[in-house]
């Protein structure tokens, strides 16, 4: 390990961790391409601490910072740029390992790589479990709407329907849409792939059953007609929606409902979506029209909406129900 300390208003550290992976890494390579990573790791290191500390800046800006010059000399891949920040301090740590499922995700993230379908399910899962204790409040604090925004429709579909519903909440995470929409559920169940997710979804208790798998295909293998299926803020890591799509179509009662979020782009994309250097996916509303209906999915409702702020940027979105023909 290497650090090195800037002094000024701020005190600024930065550390390459690089013990056996290093050697799994760059095995084969002469000690003068190591010493080019490290030194790579250590100047990327600095400027994304730097970044963290300019007034405004985030963390976020200062990880595509780190990463932007990982990549810009050719050894990003696999390099996972980490940035806590005190009010005394800002540390920017940049650990390289190719088969990491966090770095490989951020590499094609700040690549726009259109080959990425889809989040990995070692991403969604490392990912979140990491973020379990925190998620709720960090959420609180982005004016997080996406719970209420299905929550919502899913009232109008109770109202309309005059019942109480069998509902799935696909994505549940910590469980934020369970108390809202448990008022209209006859049987509420989740699914998410994280389980420390799970964990503080089943402390809520409003979940009849929770299930650990992977939406897609836990969707397509269940054997029950959900009568309501909801996804708030879970599809943005989908970049083809299609076989979601129609896992829902499959397993909806006839009549059945899906409300869902994402990401809005108003760009005409080849695709009809992209990834973002944040590791999200944005859809165009050509795209999710033509998928739901090739899936045999009508759409009732297709409104802009705005999902959450991030670095207090409003966050465009879709808010999306849509019923089995």
């Amino acid at each position: 390990m290497s650090r090195s300390v800037r002094r000024g208003a701020l005190t600024v550290e930065f550390a390459i961790v690089a013990p056996l992976i290093f050697l799994l890494f760059l095995g084969g390579l002469e000690m003068t391409s190591l010493n080019f990573v490290r030194q790579t790791a250590g100047n990327a290191s600095y400027e994304a601490a730097r970044k963290a500390i300019i007034p405004g800046g985030t963390i976020a800006q200062a990880q595509t910072e780190g990463l932007r010059l990982m990549n810009s000399l050719g050894v990003g891949r696999g390099a996972v740029v980490t940035v806590t920040q005190t009010p005394q301090q800002v540390t920017a740590t940049i650990s390289v390992h190719p088969e990491n499922p966090l770095a490989l995700h951020r590499w094609h993230s700040f690549n726009g790589d259109t080959s990425l379908t889809r989040a990995s399910d070692e991403y969604i899962s490392k990912t979140f479990d990491s973020f379990s204790e925190c998620f709720d409040s960090v959420l609180k604090h982005l004016d997080y709407k996406a719970p209420f925004l299905v929550a919502d429709a899913v009232k109008e579909v109770q109202q309309k329907e005059g019942k109480q519903l069998h509902i799935l909440d696909a994505g549940c995470g910590t469980g934020l849409c369970g108390p809202l929409i448990k008022p209209f559920a006859a049987q509420l169940n989740g699914v998410d792939l994280s389980g420390k997710m799970l964990d503080r979804a089943r402390d809520r208790g409003c979940y009849d059953a929770l299930f650990q798998a992977e939406l897609t295909a836990f969707i397509a293998e269940y054997d029950s007609d959900y009568e309501v299926i909801v996804s708030a803020d879970t599809l943005v890591y989908f970049g083809d929606l299609q076989p979601v799509f129609q896992a829902v179509a499959k397993t909806l009662a006839p009549g059945g409902y899906f409300v869902f979020t994402l990401e809005r782009s108003e760009d005409h994309l080849p695709l009809g979506y992209q990834i973002h250097q944040h590791g999200r996916f944005s859809h165009t509303e050509a795209y999710i029209r033509h998928n739901l209906n090739g899936s045999g999915l009508s759409v009732l409702k297709l409104e802009k909406a705005m999902l959450r702020y991030e670095t207090g940027v409003p966050v465009d979105g879709f808010l999306v129900a849509a019923c089995k023909s």
